[in-house]
């Protein structure tokens, strides 16, 4: 009896410090953000703890998604709009195809929804935010993906000296060298292509070496973790930052000039006889195995998810089912490609739902301008790139809410030029009429 009273306690000071942290980080939203992006980081590149409690695996990303959620809902009663609803069900449909699981399959229907809850979850959170913290959202994905191309460096360096173990990540034929997984190399793609955008648009010198440095490292070490998903996505960022600047053609040539140099520098460095490194590199480059088996795997399970019957195709066959080891009916690996694995797990009204906000941030981005607006605008295209392969996570998801809130924000008359140094303000473009004539000619207004 004492040791039940004991255990109620402990649950009662536990829900009181998750709704308080609800409450107070709803009123301190980067706070949440940087939470969010430091959980994720952390489980990227070193993998989480969990606690078992009542016989169910808790980690410290269940436990600040489940902030984040209840802190979105908070916010939401502010003032809520569209495109936050629509997140919202998105969660509610997961939630559904979560318990649809659980009775029909059992313990092991909870395998698998988190893949697909931390991606909405922080995209609904991010979304509440004014469009102005879209600044500090960039800044802060900039800023970690740095640290994560630090940390590549440190591995790679223990690697060549032999302190280090092969690869950091199990699995592959050609992962001895790949310090960091395709997740965290897209992070890093991330803060390349911001670091370009900064090349293109900023209007002085000061600084520019910072810059330099940042594009030109995290080149390299996106090309050497061995991702050619992320090679794809990081290509198509950049290759379309370089045609939609006008002129600029010195700051073009520059990102070239650096792409080039980083390249030959990893030849002249000696990966001729790096030995593992220029193997795998060389393993990654020229290896179509991965891509037959991905289109092979989404033939064979978009055929098999629809001969569930028409509930299945719109509101998905559920948790459980799919491609979990060990439960009945499942196949033997996920199907690499997110578009296809939300569809079969929340059906094509979810997809609608999650894939919806991106039409929406394709469309209005580009008329706010240069600066955050164009690099959450690559980002998103980037992601949809990624997502052919691969599924989303929280780092997209947080994107993708940064993108919601800008796309839907409301012009101002006179708006900061993001890279051209703190305190210069230029006169907005009109607002009705005719578009921006430069991509650097507005920031990301507030929301009013």
């Amino acid at each position: 009896m004492v040791s039940q009273i004991a255990q109620l306690l402990q649950l009662g000071i536990a829900a009181f410090v998750i709704v308080a942290l609800m409450v107070e980080l709803a009123r301190r939203p980067l706070a949440m953000v940087v939470a969010l992006l430091g959980v994720h980081a952390w489980s990227l590149l070193f993998g989480l703890p969990y606690a078992r409690v009542a016989g169910i695996g808790i980690s410290p990303d269940d436990v600040v998604n489940f902030i984040a959620l209840g802190a979105a809902v908070i916010r939401m009663r502010r003032g809520p709009r569209g495109w936050q609803w629509a997140l919202l069900v998105a969660v509610a449909l997961i939630v559904y195809a979560t318990l649809r699981g659980l009775v029909q399959l059992g313990d092991d229907a909870l395998l698998g929804f988190r893949l697909e809850l931390y991606f909405v979850v922080p995209a609904l959170f991010v979304a509440t935010l004014p469009a102005s913290a879209g600044t500090r959202v960039v800044r802060s994905v900039v800023l970690f993906g740095a640290v994560i191309a630090f940390i590549a460096v440190v591995r790679w360096v223990l690697l060549a000296i032999g302190a280090g173990q092969g690869g950091f990540m199990g699995g592959g034929d050609y992962a001895v060298s790949r310090v960091i997984n395709s997740s965290a190399a897209l992070w890093v793609a991330f803060a390349c292509v911001a670091g370009a955008v900064s090349l293109l648009e900023r209007g002085t010198s000061r600084g520019r070496w910072k810059l330099q440095a940042l594009t030109a490292i995290t080149f390299v070490v996106v090309v050497l973790a061995q991702h050619r998903s992320v090679w794809v996505a990081a290509a198509v960022m950049l290759a379309v930052a370089l045609v939609v600047t006008r002129r600029r053609w010195l700051e073009k040539a520059a990102i070239v000039v650096i792409a080039g140099v980083a390249v030959a520098v990893i030849e002249v460095a000696g990966l001729g006889t790096a030995g593992p490194v220029a193997e795998s590199l060389a393993f990654a480059a020229s290896n179509t195995h991965t891509w037959e088996w991905r289109l092979e795997r989404w033939v064979d399970v978009w055929s098999t998810h629809a001969e569930r019957g028409v509930e299945a195709v719109v509101l998905g066959s559920g948790y459980g089912y799919g491609w979990v080891s060990g439960v009945v009916g499942t196949w033997e690996a996920s199907p690499h490609n997110g578009f296809l694995q939300i569809a079969v797990r929340i059906g094509l009204l979810g997809a609608l739902l999650v894939f919806a906000p991106y039409v929406l941030a394709l469309r209005r981005l580009p008329t706010f301008g240069g600066g955050v607006a164009r690099v959450l605008w690559l980002w998103v295209i980037g992601a949809l790139v990624y997502y052919v392969p691969y599924s989303g996570n929280m780092l997209t998801g947080v994107l993708l809410g940064a993108a919601v809130a800008a796309s839907v924000a409301r012009p101002r008359s006179a708006v900061e030029v993001p890279w051209a140094g703190a305190g210069v303000r230029v006169p907005s473009a009109p607002t009705t009429g005719t578009r921006p004539r430069s991509w650097a000619a507005r920031r990301l207004p507030s929301r009013t």
